[in-house]
Parts: C-alpha cells; structure tokens; sequence
C-alpha cells in the first residue's frame, strides 16, 4: 500500500464537516504538490477553482488544528523511542516586495538587514538513536499584529504600573475624579492586551508551543522516555531554562551567547562563557572531519565541561573548539552549551555536543520548505489566510518527511526520484520533482480525454514536444 498525501492529510481533512470544503482542501493540497507554490491564483485553473480554495483557506486552515494533527502522528511514531530531542527554531517568512498584506511586520534578511515578513516559531521531533524527523508544530506571528507587545513596550507598561501604584498610595481622597480621568488619559494604549492575557511576542509563543508539545508528548509516550529541548542561541534566556526544567520537567541543550556571563566552579566572580575555567577536558584528533564543504585532515577537538552558576542556579556547561592541524582556529569562538543534564564523564561531555548537532536537521526542514515547496510564495491579503497557508506547507513538508522514513524500502519511491531526475539519488527533492511529473503525465493524458483530441492532433502536438527533446 502507497503511503500518500491522501492518508496523510485524512484525519485534517475530516476536521472540516463541509464536503465541497474537504475536497477544496484537497484541491490546494494537490495543486501545491504540483507547483511547488503557495500562490493560490498561480495555482488555479480558473477563477472558480482559486475562489474554492481562498475560502477554504480563509475559512479553514487554522494552525492549531494541524499541529494537532501534526502532534498525533509525532507522537505515535515515537513511542518505542528512549529519549526525544525536540528541536525548535525561528524561522523568517520573507516578503521583501510585499507591503499591503495584513500585519505585515519586519524581519531580518539573510545579510541582516529589515525587511517585511512574518516570524514563524517550529518544533520537530527527532529519535536521538534513529535519528528520524517528525514535525510537530508550527505557529505564525507577526511583530506588527495588534496583540504584540515588545520588550521596550513591557518595560513601559511595568514603569506605568509602577508610577500607577506609587500615585494611589500617595492618594489622600482628595480631587478622586479629577485623579481618575488624568490616570485613564495617561493608560498606555497596550495595557488592555497584556491584562487580557493575550499579549503575542517571542516568549509567549515559545511558552506556549513549549507547553503545547509538551502536554501531548507526556500524555501519548511511555514516561519511562526522555524529553530534550534543543535549543540555539536566541533562547539563551533564563526564563526559557525555568520553562523547561521547571515548568515542563524536561531536560534542555541551549547554547550560550558569547556575550554571557557565568560563574565557574571556584570562580569568584561572573565571567564570559568563552574564557571562564571548566574543570574537566579531552581532546580528540578526527583524521578527517568536512564541515561546510571543506575538508580538514588532523583536526583537533577540545572538550571542557563542568558546573557553572546564572543568577544562583546550577548548571552543567559544555564548550567545544576545533582546531586544524596547524593548531589555527577553524571557528572564531568554540560552540558553548549549557545544560540541566549531569555530566559525570568526558562520554557525557560528548553526548551533549551531539545533541546540539543534531539541531541542523530543522535548518533542513526550513531550507526543504522554501526552496523545494515555496513557503513564502503566498500572496493572499488575510492574516488568517496567510497564517492557515503557511502552516499548511509545513504539514505538507511533514508528510515528505514521514515519506523519508521510507526512501530506500519501497521500490516506487525509487522510481519516483528517478522520473524527477534523481540520476541514484533518493531525496525528498527529487521524489516531488518525481510526483510533479506524474501528475503533468496524468493531467496532459486527461486535457486528450475532456477535450476530446484526435489521434492525428495529438501526434503532431507530441512530435512538437518531444522534437525539443532532442534538440
């Protein structure tokens, strides 16, 4: 049995009750497949068909519905799984000629520069022995959408409060009303949203993604399992470390900002994380390590571990350099991570450094996502729409990464990759340049059929085509 999209996606299909709106879902689901886009006019046929699949998504993609789906095929293929690294990263939807689409906020391109777009916060779920990729969740927000307050705003909101409370307790029942009309008229405009409980910036979403996966993954796994968020150097934040230790009773990798401060062991004062005294070390040689394309022979890698202290709490720290074998940096700064797992052992040490590696595989996810699938093609107008389309990809990236699992065991996945030009190769790539073109065979053999083409017509049109063939 072929594992399809059409089995994939059933149990988010069958969420929407509405039968025309199921197979309008379907519809984008295919028509993405097949273009490689999230422009749903581009995608169309006509205007009846990009009409049916706008309302859908205005309507009916919502994100949270298919992260729970998401979240339900994780955590069945996890299940015999020891210890689970949840990998969970930014990444940037990059609309820099777009400027009419709703909450359209800013981020950063890839030189680093302001740009407009929407900041998306993902997790994926991978088997620290298997090393298999599962997305798990996926959530859209914008720095321009009305319920977003920044770290600037918070901290004038806090200094409100604060003067707020200071004029009360200072109040003495005189000019009550007169009081009470200036402190309204000096209420910042955002104070509502954070009483609401519905204030929207990077800590919120990451607390409650965090919380989210966590709940599910602890409700469908065997407890005797590990959970192990791995996180990079944005979530250097001690909040985060409570979160996840505290709050979640899970096990964390983050690493370490260059600019933080630490305590060592025997340390007397706070110090930064690249140059603070770690008790324990080990240096391995590799004969031959590749890291971005270029080979080194002889290269040198030092591991120092040992506790550490951030603002009184104790913590394991890692930091690893790499040297080649004339003994010059390959780095500018050895990588720094910190822990709440016990390190007894230069063993240990090491298993740290490989959970943190293993963090590249969502960078892959990303890069599948917007070069192979188009993730930040759409161009519809709504923030519901765009959000509902955005998460959809990466369902849609989901199921060639559950196909993934598959590459070498079924014979027509192999031909698949093939037929997209694989030449051996066996990629996610590949296989959907290799479903794209069935699909062109299936759609061009039913243009004969509906349009009724003579045998005569319909040589001179392939002798037409295929003479390119052989140019």
């Amino acid at each position: 049995m072929t594992f399809s999209i059409s089995s994939f996606s059933k149990g988010l299909v069958n969420s929407i009750k509405n039968k025309a709106s199921q197979k309008s879902l379907k519809l984008i689901l295919s028509r993405v497949i097949q273009h490689n886009s999230l422009k749903l006019w581009s995608i169309s046929k006509n205007r009846n068909e990009f009409d049916r699949m706008r309302r859908v998504a205005d309507k009916y993609l919502d994100s949270d519905n298919i992260s729970e789906e998401l979240l339900k095929a994780g955590v069945s293929a996890l299940v015999d799984s020891e210890e689970v690294l949840v990998l969970s990263d930014i990444s940037d939807i990059r609309k820099p000629h777009s400027s009419k689409l709703e909450s359209l906020g800013k981020v950063r391109d890839l030189k680093g520069g302001i740009i407009n777009g929407y900041s998306s916060f993902n997790s994926v779920a991978v088997d620290f022995k298997k090393k298999q990729v599962h997305l798990l969740s996926h959530e859209t927000y914008s720095n321009r959408e009305e319920n977003h307050i920044n770290n600037d705003e918070l901290k004038e909101i806090s200094k409100y409060i604060s003067l707020s409370n200071e004029d009360k307790s200072n109040d003495h029942g005189e000019d009550e009303d007169e009081d009470e009309g200036e402190c309204e008229s000096m209420q910042h405009p955002k104070l509502k949203i954070l009483e609401s409980g519905k204030m929207v910036n990077l800590n919120t979403v990451t607390s409650s993604e965090l919380t989210k996966i966590n709940t599910k993954l602890k409700e469908g796994l065997p407890a005797s399992v590990k959970i192990t968020h791995v996180l990079d150097r944005g979530f250097d934040d001690v909040g985060v470390f409570n979160l996840i230790e505290h709050d979640l009773k899970n096990q964390f990798v983050i690493r370490l900002k260059k600019t933080r401060k630490v305590r060592c062991e025997n340390a007397l004062s706070d110090e930064k994380v690249n140059i603070c005294k770690l008790n324990n070390q080990n240096q391995v040689i590799f004969n031959k390590i590749i890291i971005k394309s270029k080979c080194y022979q002889q290269a040198k890698a030092l591991v120092e571990w040992g506790k550490v202290e951030i603002k009184g709490k104790s913590y394991s720290m890692v930091r690893v350099a790499l040297t080649n074998s004339k003994g010059n940096k390959i780095f500018k700064d050895p990588m720094m991570l910190i822990t709440n797992i016990q390190l007894s052992n230069k063993n240990d040490a090491w298993q740290i450094h490989k959970r943190y590696l293993i963090r590249a595989k969502i960078e892959n996810v990303f890069k599948f996502a917007k070069e192979t699938l188009g993730w930040e093609s759409m161009q519809v107008r709504y923030y519901s729409s765009i959000k509902g389309l955005i998460s959809l990809c990466f369902f849609i990236s989901a199921y060639f990464y559950a196909i993934g699992d598959r590459l070498s065991e079924k014979e027509y996945i192999v031909f698949l990759a093939e037929l997209g030009e694989g030449k051996g190769k066996v990629t996610r790539h590949f296989i959907l340049l290799g479903i794209r073109n069935m699909l062109i065979h299936y759609s061009v053999g039913r243009f004969f059929e509906e349009n009724k083409v003579k045998e005569e017509t319909k040589k001179e049109m392939e002798e037409m085509s295929y003479g390119i063939l052989e140019l």
